[in-house]
């Protein structure tokens, strides 16, 4: 009795466990489908951001606020606090020659940095909820100043091959900040409802990557 119920039983065990490998097949196909749409969205949502702040005069999209985003940021301060620690400065040699001497100046900022950019976001997210009447989250606050730290990074990047303390690396570190802070106060305008203003928005934007001009020049 037993072997014949074996026998009736064992041609069937092959079916059942290729039947239940073809449906851990589709599931894994159909959650790797899934991933790699999500990836995608999100390497979108990061190249729409970093082209609207590389792109001052382009008008912001206000749904982009809505996605709290804190990977772009995160990796901009760890570039900036990189290029600073990497900076040099260049000293002319005292014997007339028009070759410079090559001086190394690192400065380990990643503390100031990651420092006034809490407090930054903090400071800002204050301001944005008691000039607006919808409010934002600070997660959402930090995401777009985050992202509109990329011109920093650009000015801290000069700051290793040549020193900008003279009248070029004024100019250009106010040109830097007004960058920043126009971008920045796009996004904000844009996603709060406050077109009219947005000058006032950029004026407390202005004075936080002024900060973070200072110390890459200085």
């Amino acid at each position: 009795m037993i072997s014949k119920v074996l026998q009736d039983f064992l041609p069937l065990v092959p079916i059942v466990l290729g039947h239940t490998a073809s449906k851990n097949e589709e599931v894994d196909q159909k959650s790797g489908g899934q991933q790699s749409k999500n990836l995608e969205l999100i390497l979108i949502t990061y190249g729409k951001k970093t082209l609207t702040v590389l792109n001052p005069l382009k008008p912001a999209d206000g749904s982009i606020m809505n996605e709290t985003d804190l990977t772009g940021p995160i990796l901009f301060c760890i570039t900036l606090g990189a290029t600073l620690l990497l900076y040099f400065f260049y000293d002319s040699l005292p014997v007339g020659l028009y070759k410079p001497a090559f001086h190394k100046a690192g400065k380990v900022q990643f503390g100031y940095v990651y420092g006034m950019s809490a407090l930054g976001c903090l400071g800002i997210h204050t301001l944005l909820n008691l000039m607006s009447s919808s409010g934002a989250s600070y997660g959402c606050v930090a995401s777009v100043l985050g992202y509109c730290l990329l011109p920093m990074v650009i000015l801290s990047s000069c700051a290793i091959f040549s020193s900008l303390q003279g009248t070029f690396g004024t100019v250009l570190a106010l040109v830097i900040v007004g960058w920043c802070s126009l971008s920045a106060s796009k996004f904000f305008s844009s996603a709060l409802g406050m077109e009219g203003q947005q000058l006032l928005i950029a004026y407390p934007c202005a004075l936080l990557y002024g900060l973070f001009a200072l110390l890459t020049v200085f």
